[in-house]
């Protein structure tokens, strides 16, 4: 997952990935990221405002999108 959101500018930490790594990651918009988020389709953690995910949890909505 580095590798896919180096370019993008994107934060990672501990594992983590800031929103713009997600949306890199899952190649969609911020709005989609905010969107699964507010429906409860995707886990994230938060640091103060900023949302944080981890790859497993943006594996998961990926896994989904493939199911349907």
């Amino acid at each position: 997952m580095a590798a896919r959101v180096a370019d993008s500018g994107a934060v990672v930490v501990d594992g983590y990935v800031d929103i713009d790594g997600a949306c890199q990651y899952l190649a969609c918009a911020r709005h989609r990221i905010y969107d699964l988020c507010r429906r409860g389709n995707l886990k994230h953690a938060r640091d103060g405002k900023r949302l944080l995910f981890r790859r497993e949890w943006l594996d998961d909505i990926l896994d989904q999108r493939r199911a349907a």
